[in-house]
């Protein structure tokens, strides 16, 4: 009888042992089976230019794999996102962009530039420039044409840089003053010229017979501030002048130009 109750006893103990290993395999089992991490496919941001002046636009591209990803959210990094694939520059500085989709992988960072383009040189140094203005000076007849001639001055902010010269625009009706407007600038050997650079006159005499020009790319519309005062807000201007000396003066010009007919 003893024999049995200890047979029975062994047999429930070896159950219950059993029972127990099975269960611990089938945890180990499971521990062991590790999840598979998901690859993404890297987003590639790319732009048409790195540097530009103020009011440049720039036009964004976004691929995967080299096929173009649409609906992406592309952001001026801690600004704002972009409403389309396209930006325009609104002040100076340096700008980082980015890209970014569910399901891929932050894109590369881009960087754009913009400087200021009012900007010229003169033997080797860079000299900076923050206004233009168009001051009526008096009209001047030349056979049977009458130019209007204004002094059109270009300064630095501390007014340490000067540019001043005689610019002639060719009224279409003799009767009628003309504005200065977008063409090749005519002026000539009776033009008075004044550079000053760091507060210091520059004395150069311009070679007329030379490649000296100065180009107004751009010149919107003046606007009627009264008082006979008037602002183009947007105006772009190359120029260049060659020296007697053999140097020159090169440079340009992007920004609001001012028109008045004050008299000084």
């Amino acid at each position: 009888m003893i024999n049995k109750i200890k047979h029975s006893l062994l047999l429930g103990i070896s159950s219950v042992f059993i029972l127990f290993n099975l269960a611990c395999s089938s945890d180990d089992n499971e521990t062991k089976t590790d999840p598979i991490d998901e690859v993404k496919t890297k987003l590639e941001l790319t732009v048409d230019k790195n540097t530009g002046k103020v009011g440049t636009s720039f036009e964004f591209t976004v691929k995967a794999n080299g096929a173009i990803v649409e609906g992406v959210r592309i952001e001026l990094i801690g600004k704002y996102p972009l409403e389309k694939n396209t930006w325009v520059a609104l002040e100076e500085g340096e700008f980082l962009f980015k890209a970014t989709k569910v399901g891929f992988e932050e894109s590369n960072i881009i960087k754009i530039n913009i400087k200021n383009p009012s900007l010229f040189t003169y033997d080797g140094k860079e000299y900076t420039l923050n206004s233009l203005r168009f001051n009526f000076k008096t009209p001047y007849a030349y056979g049977p044409y009458i130019y209007d001639i204004y002094n059109m001055i270009l300064k630095s902010e501390d007014n340490k840089n000067t540019i001043e010269i005689q610019v002639a625009f060719l009224r279409e009706d003799n009767n009628v003053i003309i504005n200065p407007f977008a063409h090749q600038v005519e002026f000539a050997k009776w033009a008075e010229a004044t550079f000053i650079l760091n507060g210091q006159k520059l004395n150069e005499v311009i070679n007329m017979e030379s490649k000296t020009f100065i180009n107004i790319k751009k010149l919107d519309a003046f606007d009627d501030l009264g008082d006979y005062k008037y602002l183009s807000p947007v105006t772009e201007i190359d120029f260049l002048f060659q020296f007697e000396s053999g140097k020159e003066l090169k440079g340009e010009y992007f920004g609001k130009a001012s028109l008045d007919f004050v008299r000084e």
